[in-house]
């Protein structure tokens, strides 16, 4: 994630006869073949939704001393990771014809990137899971 946000890459860029578009971390930009330049429309900047899961992960990270709360906020980081590369996913399946009229989309390498996180945010989840359950047996024990 934090690649994908401090490089700015292309999440998703779509090609059609008359018109490019490509979908960053910064917007949707859009460029007319006759031109030379990207233009930004007017969107929503998507690094928003990056530092918020790139905050939650940070927070888990630090909260190691409060196992419960860890695991909540590792759940929670990983529901919203899973939701926002589904909609990623639908976007890059739906979305061609949304963004320019046909128009063939081609995944970029943040898309990669991002996905490419989902199942270390999982192992995340499952080893502190894993870490409860050890601590509680310790304290069984005594």
């Amino acid at each position: 994630m934090l690649s994908t946000l401090l490089s700015g890459v292309s999440i998703l860029s779509f090609a059609s006869p008359e018109a490019d578009s490509k979908f960053s971390v910064f917007g949707l930009f859009w460029k007319v073949k006759t031109e030379e330049t990207f233009n930004p429309d007017m969107t929503f900047p998507y690094y928003t939704i990056l530092i918020g899961l790139i905050m939650m992960q940070l927070i888990t990270l630090f909260s190691f001393k409060k196992l419960k709360m860890q695991l909540k906020w590792s759940q929670f980081s990983f529901l919203s990771y899973v939701i926002l590369g589904l909609a990623l996913l639908v976007f890059y399946y739906l979305g061609s014809d949304w963004a320019l009229p046909n128009s063939t989309a081609s995944p970029g390498i943040g898309l990669i990137l991002f996905l490419c996180g989902i199942p270390f945010s999982y192992l995340a989840v499952n080893a502190i899971k894993k870490d409860k359950a050890l601590i509680d047996s310790v304290d069984r024990i005594r």
